[in-house]
């Protein structure tokens, strides 16, 4: 939350239509973030994650300062495995939600729902 107060007393002066936000990962905390992104880099973030879900914010993290002035968002934090590799994943995959799908490339592939991703976003 100190980093979030830093950058946006520093950024939002020169960028009025900031996206700031922290990234919060539950599963794989390491990778959470502040994150700031301007002009087209603001619309890849905006749309980088799955659609939001009625998740709430974890209570351990609910009464930290600060934390009740951002606009909060839940997403499903997931890892695409190629129908081998799901395979070999055994009770892991099958225990968590998880669904078909086609990547990029056209291949088969299997979604894994890991985990959540908060995102807590700075009012603009």
């Amino acid at each position: 939350m100190t980093d979030l107060q830093q950058w946006r007393e520093q950024l939002t002066p020169l960028y009025p239509d900031l996206y700031l936000a922290i990234w919060l990962h539950d599963i794989r905390f390491g990778l959470s973030k502040v994150t700031a992104a301007i002009e087209r880099l603001k619309t890849v973030y905006e749309q980088r994650l799955p659609e939001a879900q009625p998740v709430p914010l974890p209570i351990e993290y609910q009464s930290l300062p600060g934390v009740a002035d951002l606009i909060w968002t839940a997403h499903a934090e997931i890892d695409v495995l190629s129908p081998k590799e799901f395979a070999e994943s055994g009770k892991w995959g099958s225990r968590r939600r998880h669904w078909s799908a086609v990547d990029d490339d056209g291949e088969e592939c299997i979604v894994v729902q890991i985990g959540w991703i908060w995102v807590g976003r700075v009012p603009t």
